[in-house]
């Protein structure tokens, strides 16, 4: 009997153990996993570009009324430093003169020339020829023309046929840009009378569309307006509020008169085919005339990054360019807005806004680390566990909110590749610690 009870004793307690190991792993706690990721970037990109040809047709349309005397002088005397900025960039070019003035006959948009008979200038000439046709074709156009100037009239009649055909036959080329620089002092009157209302002006819409369709479709990038006018310098986009408005042009020309009225009609259309705009409110335009012999068409002066993969970003600390001249050697260029490049996070684009330009003809090859979007977990997670914190390189660590909670910057898991993905808006900088916590299933 004994053992009976010693059997039915041992039966229960070997029944109370299995239910006691039945219910251990319900009360023990679920393994706990930490992943640690690195954003080293997933991809070295490189994107190579060849620098185009430097070829320039450069029109300057130099207003002739009365009151221009002196900017004439200053625009003569600055030149040289126009030459030198050009120069710099190896331009193939040709320069021609024409006016404001479309009352006259002998004017209407065709080239001007000194007594040495050059209406077309071009870089097979010496500076000292350059700076003497030139002098010589800016005191041609004289300062005894209409008070009402019309310089986009007058520039966009120069750039088509029958001039283009007859008189200013030779001076604009298929392969070349076209810079077109207007010199006033006062704003455009082509056509209509610029309303009171700019907003309710149709003329620059007309004459950007007319401008930038002139090297043909697909071509407009190689077109710019330019000019040296009334404005006001510390707006941008410029507006035209600067330079006091001057009196009643007098009958002959005057010296020392260094303003100009508002021209809103055509900072319009400098602003629409992506011209540089400077004040004439200066007695010296050494300055201004050497920005836009750096500035002007010719050499390509901004790169598009478009090759990074797609759902990925990059970040400019990464970036390098290296450019590598037509049988020289490779070039590391730094990146600064003087002389070397800066990068536009909007237009995602390399630009070189200061004195240096990738020669004609060299290859520019920019590098940079695609950003790492997905991180793939070693266990698969209990998806309801998930947290995930980003700590930027040197920076305070921040708990990242899954994208139920943040459509926009959080972070979803994708169970095929056992990974968390972060959305292009909100990837991990580059050099940051990336720590995922979550329960093992």
């Amino acid at each position: 009997m004994t053992s009976v009870r010693t059997a039915l004793a041992a039966v229960v307690l070997s029944a109370a153990l299995a239910g006691c190991c039945r219910r251990g792993p319900s009360l023990a706690a679920v393994p706990e996993q930490a992943d640690t990721f690195l954003q080293n970037g997933a991809d070295t990109i490189t994107a190579k570009f060849t620098q185009r040809p430097a070829i320039v047709d450069i029109l300057f349309v130099v207003d002739n009324s009365p009151s221009m005397c002196s900017k004439q002088a200053a625009l003569e005397a600055a030149f040289s430093g126009f030459l030198d900025a050009i120069g710099q960039q190896q331009f193939d070019f040709h320069v021609g003169v024409t006016t404001t003035d479309f009352q006259n006959p002998q004017f209407q948009g065709r080239l001007v020339a000194g007594p040495s008979g050059h209406p077309i200038l071009d870089s097979t000439m010496s500076t000292a020829q350059l700076q003497q046709y030139f002098t010589e074709d800016v005191k041609a156009v004289g300062t005894a023309g209409a008070t009402q100037s019309q310089p986009l009239l007058a520039a966009a009649v120069a750039l088509q046929p029958p001039l283009t055909t007859g008189a200013n036959q030779g001076f604009l080329r298929d392969s070349a840009s076209l810079a077109v620089i207007v010199v006033t002092d006062e704003d455009d009157y082509s056509l209509t009378l610029p309303p009171s209302n700019p907003i309710e002006d149709p003329m620059p819409h007309y004459f950007t569309r007319l401008f930038l369709g002139l090297k043909g479709p697909g071509n407009d990038g190689l077109v710019t307006v330019s000019a040296i006018s009334g404005f006001d310098p510390t707006s941008n986009p410029p507006t035209a509020a600067d330079c006091s408005v001057p009196a009643a042009n007098p009958a002959g020309c005057v010296d020392g008169n260094n303003d100009g009225s508002a021209a809103a009609r055509l900072l319009a259309v400098v602003q629409g085919t992506s011209g540089v705009a400077q004040s004439i409110c200066q007695s010296d335009f050494a300055t201004l005339l050497s920005n836009l012999g750096r500035l002007i068409g010719g050499l390509s002066r901004r790169f598009d990054i478009s090759s990074a993969p797609v759902g990925q970003d990059f970040q400019a600390s990464s970036l390098t360019v290296v450019v590598t001249p037509p049988g020289g050697q490779p070039q590391t260029i730094p990146q600064n807005d003087q002389t070397g490049w800066h990068y536009d996070a909007s237009a995602k684009s390399v630009e070189f806004i200061g004195s240096y330009a990738p020669p004609p003809g060299a290859q520019v090859t920019i590098t940079y680390a695609a950003l790492q979007a997905q991180f793939k977990l070693s266990h698969q997670p209990l998806q309801s566990s998930l947290q995930v914190t980003v700590t930027p390189k040197g920076g305070t660590a921040k708990t990242v909110p899954p994208s139920s909670q943040d459509p926009i910057h959080g972070w979803t898991y994708d169970p095929p590749s056992q990974s968390v993905i972060f959305p292009p808006a909100n990837l991990p900088p580059l050099g940051s610690t990336i720590e995922v916590d979550y329960q093992i299933q």
